[in-house]
């Protein structure tokens, strides 16, 4: 099953470099900027974890907002928790997320793709404190100037 759907990738993008081989694309472009836009799509998509109507979403609110989509990208739940260091890896930071660890403003939410908003505040349930699988691993926290997170109440602000 899983050789089909590669397959089928490959049919319809060629080969990507550093996903499928290491062979370059077979697809023929009439424009260099177009080739270099699908390959800038298909590479957010995969790191984000993002499907393509989800995709299409946030592309149409970047430029109702006029703002970079990855901007908007990097400010879903899944991302945010990613990225302060919760958890380990992005299917483990939605994994965390649908089973409801988190509040976001004092209120439960499971769903991973939730846009947080400035002045939002992220923290841990107190039933889930002394859960071995939730640390703040600081080899994963990345310096993000808009967030604000606290090891001792394990919290996120959201500042800008």
């Amino acid at each position: 099953m899983r050789k089909l759907k590669r397959i089928k990738k490959i049919k319809k993008f060629g080969y990507i470099n550093g996903y499928f081989s290491k062979h370059k694309s077979n697809i023929k472009f009439k424009n260099d900027k177009l080739k270099s836009d699908l390959f800038q799509k298909q590479k957010i998509k995969l790191e984000y974890l993002l499907k393509e109507k989800q995709y299409k979403k946030y592309l149409i609110i970047s430029k109702f907002k006029k703002i970079p989509i990855i901007k908007i990208i990097e400010r879903r739940f899944d991302n945010i928790i990613y990225i302060s260091g919760f958890a380990k890896t992005k299917f483990e930071s939605r994994q965390i997320i649908n089973h409801k660890y988190f509040l976001i403003n004092k209120k439960d939410n499971n769903i991973p793709s939730t846009l947080i908003k400035k002045g939002d505040k992220i923290s841990l349930k107190k039933k889930f404190y002394l859960y071995k699988r939730i640390k703040i691993n600081s080899v994963l926290e990345k310096n993000r100037k808009w967030l604000n997170i606290d090891k001792k109440k394990l919290t996120i602000k959201i500042v800008k």
